[in-house]
């Protein structure tokens, strides 16, 4: 197709490495865009964590930058950075007047996330300049996990237009598609778009040993949990399974506590597992590999997970997964292979797949390596900018 003029919104990119998993898919879509033609600017807020913004702007005014890939990326502060990293409550200073100066220039937009305000501004102004717009939720439309008051009335309140003004919307997988479709969403408007992983990343872990010396002791085996703490990860579940394994098996759980924290700890204390549950605290960037690669099994037993990179990053280092089997993770795995699923919450059924996989490394091992090789295929970033591409075509003569 003929190279477009692309927006990319999202409350946060590349840098953040706090809020989970769109800061990377948005950023290894937009390279791979950019990459492939196009010009791709990004609009994003300054949100790096909890108690950090990106670097490099000021404090009350947006500035430019050029992001990896040489995507153009506009940085807005948000008013409150705790208020972002705590209660998802973005206010970008300087967004609308960009929006209305710069959207017209523009042949599409699209929107990563639901329910932030960054989506509202920009859905629209493009509805107001007639620019088609994509938007992605990733699995951020229903109400039913934390701040579902708050959410009700943002869609109440403010972005009730959001979903119903998309000329696309699209789903990171089939549990995803029947569950837009659950809520209202006519199917003709409905398409699907995998995530992309930023393979580079995975491609050389660095040298062995980073997950042990992290953790320290003489462990036969490790089990790693990567991601955010939330109560949604079932990461307490995943210690109460881990109290049935063997005294050699260690749990290293990596991620920012986004709420689920004090569950997981108080299920550490509550069993004794003081010696062999370790939480590392946020890993970023090349270290995650590292990390990965080094585990025996990466755990990834949460409920109502949309898509999940974590799973898919960590065979393509070639460690083998054991993921909840309810919605879309399960869904990848079950596809790919390279891991066992498990129904959410259930201790025993967890236990017991745990021990399967740690019981078989080297079978384990050359499955991972399998599914590894279909990973790449399909969610590659320039495979799945091509999908991305075949959405616009629809929309953009």
């Amino acid at each position: 197709m003929r190279p477009l003029k692309l927006l990319h919104v999202t409350p946060y990119y590349e840098e953040a490495w706090g809020y989970g998993g769109i800061p990377r898919v948005a950023s290894a879509l937009c390279q791979a865009l950019s990459s492939r033609g196009h010009r791709v600017c990004v609009t994003t807020s300054d949100a790096r964590d909890g108690s950090a913004r990106v670097a490099g702007g000021g404090r009350w005014s947006p500035w430019l930058a050029t992001g990896s890939g040489g995507v153009q990326v506009h940085l807005f502060p948000n008013l409150s950075n705790r208020l972002a990293f705590r209660r998802q409550f973005f206010v970008p200073l300087g967004l609308r007047a960009f929006l209305r100066e710069s959207l017209g220039g523009f042949d599409l937009v699209h929107v990563h996330g639901h329910h932030h305000l960054l989506s509202v501004l920009a859905t629209r102004a493009a509805l107001r300049a007639g620019v088609p717009y994509v938007i992605t939720p990733n699995g951020l439309v229903p109400r039913d996990e934390g701040q579902r008051l708050a959410k009700w009335a943002f869609d109440t309140a403010l972005g009730g237009h959001v979903l119903r003004g998309a000329a696309r919307v699209t789903a990171v997988t089939e549990a995803e598609r029947a569950e837009l479709l659950s809520w209202g969403l006519a199917p003709e408007r409905l398409r699907l778009l995998p995530n992309p992983l930023e393979l580079e990343a995975f491609t050389t872990p660095g040298p062995p040993g980073a997950l042990r010396a992290a953790i320290g002791g003489g462990f036969r085996q490790v089990v790693l949990y990567l991601g955010t703490l939330i109560p949604q990860k079932g990461v307490d579940v995943l210690i109460r399974a881990l109290a049935a394994l063997e005294p050699d098996v260690a749990l290293a759980v990596a991620g920012p506590d986004l709420g689920g924290g004090a569950l997981a700890r108080r299920a550490v204390a509550e069993l004794g597992l003081e010696s062999r549950v370790f939480f590392l605290g946020r890993i970023e960037g090349s270290a995650r590999a590292g990390l990965l690669a080094d585990a025996d099994l990466v755990a990834y037993p949460g409920r109502a997970e949309s898509f999940g990179l974590v799973p898919l990053e960590a065979l393509v280092c070639g460690t083998p997964v054991v993921v909840g089997d309810d919605s879309g993770c399960g869904e990848l795995i079950r596809a790919v292979g390279g891991g066992r699923l498990v129904p959410p919450g259930q201790v025993e059924a967890l236990s017991e797949a745990l021990r399967d996989v740690l019981g078989a490394p080297e079978r384990w091992r050359g499955e991972a390596l399998q599914a590894a090789l279909r990973v790449r295929e399909r969610f590659g970033p320039d495979a799945v900018a091509a999908q991305a591409e075949a959405i616009y075509a629809e929309l953009v003569p």
